[in-house]
């Protein structure tokens, strides 16, 4: 009486099956779309604009249609329902830290040019290449 364990993993189901035919869909929609896009160069900018819209549109909905699709898109939603919990800082907040940014930034960079002046000195007064 052994207990019999199965993988799913090593048989692919009908939903993995379809899921692959929805990219080789996908696939030939988009190598559909440049070809055509090239064979009908001499056509008008606007045509071939529509007719990329078209089948652009139609890839990503064989595309949202797929497992990982659905996954970006959920993760799209959840994105924008944590972007609306944000809280902004307000436009003084906003003024006020990147007045204080700059400041700092200029300090640094003063300090640093003041640095570079005493280290060119002191190598300059230990070498002596400067008095010639």
């Amino acid at each position: 009486m052994g207990i019999v364990i199965m993988n799913n993993k090593s048989s692919p189901n009908s939903a993995n099956k379809l899921d692959i035919l929805k990219w080789i869909l996908f696939l030939v929609l988009v190598a559909g779309a440049v070809v055509g896009n090239q064979k009908f160069g001499n056509q008008p900018f606007i045509y071939r604009l529509l007719g990329l819209l078209t089948v652009g549109a139609l890839a990503a909905a064989v595309f949202f249609a797929t497992e990982k699709g659905s996954n970006v898109l959920s993760f799209c939603k959840d994105s924008l329902v944590e972007l609306r919990k944000v809280v902004w800082p307000s436009r003084d907040e906003t003024v006020k830290s990147t007045v204080i940014i700059m400041i700092a930034v200029t300090v640094v960079a003063l300090m640093l040019w003041l640095m570079d002046n005493l280290i060119l000195s002191l190598i300059v007064w230990l070498t002596g290449l400067g008095s010639a």
